[in-house]
């Protein structure tokens, strides 16, 4: 049986949400993004990733990553820094010793993912 999608209801006009999620890979680069409308994921430092768009958005109305473990830590992902998609393509998202504050990768593992969510508008609010 198809499924049927409903549009969402927002006061904001032309609202996106864009999900998406990448693997975490040690001290290396994500070999994969899941998801649509990202350009790119880079291991940039410790615990530092930087994630390129495919599109610029006249505004950022909501912005959080999560940590996805195979197993429970004391690690948290947030996005890192100040990130205006009108103006930028690019911006970081971190993963942290939630008991420090430190900056940790995250070690590979099978269910091991940084999931992102944004909500963008595109045009006038």
């Amino acid at each position: 049986m198809p499924r049927i999608f409903y549009d969402q209801k927002s006061l904001h006009r032309s609202l996106t949400r864009l999900a998406f999620s990448f693997p975490t890979n040690g001290a290396s680069s994500p070999a994969s993004v899941t998801g649509r409308g990202v350009k790119s994921v880079v291991r940039t430092a410790t615990g530092l990733y930087t994630v390129t768009l495919q599109d610029y958005w006249t505004a950022l109305l909501h912005g959080k990553a999560t940590l996805q473990l195979a197993t429970p830590a004391k690690q948290k992902a947030q996005i890192k820094g100040a990130f205006n998609p009108a103006t930028a393509l690019t911006f970081v998202v971190g993963t942290f010793a939630s008991d420090t504050g430190s900056a940790a990768d995250v070690a590979a593992a099978a269910n091991n993912r940084v999931n992102v969510l944004l909500l963008l508008q595109n045009g006038a609010p």
